[in-house]
């Protein structure tokens, strides 16, 4: 039995081992992160007397944790299982698969180089999780990078579904006041006029971008104009490594449109010409490398601004 007394220094991720060598444990202050979630609040005060914990119930009155009811209808090879969620007066405490393994853009910052057709293997995957995420009519939100990791044998799980909500296209979804990663936010987020399926895929693209060039789509220095370069799609493909396909450069153009609707939706992506090509075009552009040194210093300013913000929010890197 966890013993979330233990537990409560940490309110990020924190590996639990060698005890638990299959999870890591996710402590979440319900002060903090479930404050619009009050039937939360509500359930914790069944908390049997002693101050045990007690396994968080697999139906809800009048609300969910945030995350919890969508874990437990994700099982699929690219996404991080849920073990179990229990709950206390002061957190809710998440048991997760633990995925040991750099996370995506470290993977490939890690090597000398890569090439397209690596970048294409990622996005399969990815695109993979993400169908069947919208399927399941559950929007990810958060899908950056750095919410990749690869694990052994280069396979590739998708974490954290904190921002993830269940999608009705009558209820408008926003990310309100959640702009500290505006770099990877579609326009229609940037705009409050709430997200669709499409809205992940425009993280999928991001991804891919930086993948194909180590820059974002836009510079985040231009934070301020943001919204506004996206809607005039100020997107310069130019600056993505040469040699890229055309097959590239048609993915990125249609994962990373300022209108949702004129995105692909995740099944389409799968079945683009660039992902399933084989064969001939495929040896050749394993041919065509991209040196990681671009990506290396990338990674680095980003892990820079990570430290500021884990800083900014009282929040332990791991």
């Amino acid at each position: 039995m966890i013993n979330v007394i233990d537990l409560i220094r940490f309110e990020k991720l924190r590996r639990v081992s060698p005890g638990f060598s299959f999870v890591y444990v996710r402590v979440v202050s319900v002060q903090r992160t479930l404050q619009h979630h009050q039937a939360v609040q509500r359930e914790t005060q069944r908390e049997r007397p002693g101050g045990q914990n007690h396994p968080l119930p697999s139906r809800r009155q009048g609300g969910r944790a945030p995350g919890v009811q969508i874990l437990r209808k994700l099982h699929h090879t690219n996404i991080g299982q849920l073990q179990g969620a229990y709950v206390s007066p002061r957190h809710l405490v998440l048991i997760l698969e633990l995925c040991v393994g750099p996370e995506l853009l470290h993977a490939l910052a890690g090597r000398s180089s890569y090439s397209e057709v690596e970048v294409r293997d990622y996005l399969w995957q990815i695109l993979t999780a993400v169908e069947f995420l919208h399927a399941q009519s559950i929007l990810h939100m958060d899908l950056r990078s750095e919410n990749m990791i690869i694990t052994e044998p280069n396979l590739l799980k998708l974490l954290d579904f904190g921002n993830a909500q269940f999608y009705n296209p009558d209820r408008v979804i926003t990310l309100e006041g959640c702009t500290d990663y505006v770099e990877t936010m579609a326009s229609e987020l940037l705009s409050d006029k709430g997200a669709v399926p499409q809205t992940d895929i425009w993280a999928v693209g991001v991804t891919a971008f930086i993948m194909l060039s180590a820059e974002y789509p836009i510079s985040s220095e231009a934070a301020c104009d943001f919204g506004r370069l996206v809607k005039r799609e100020k997107i310069k493909l130019n600056r993505c490594y040469a040699g890229l396909s055309g097959g590239a450069v048609s993915f990125l153009q249609s994962t990373l449109s300022s209108n949702p609707w004129r995105r692909l939706t995740a099944s389409e992506c799968l079945q683009s010409p660039w992902l399933q090509e084989t064969g001939l075009d495929e040896r050749q552009q394993a041919t065509v490398t991209f040196s990681t040194t671009k990506l290396r210093n990338f990674v680095a300013e980003r892990e820079r601004k990570r430290a500021l913000l884990c800083s900014k929010y009282g929040l332990m890197t791991v």
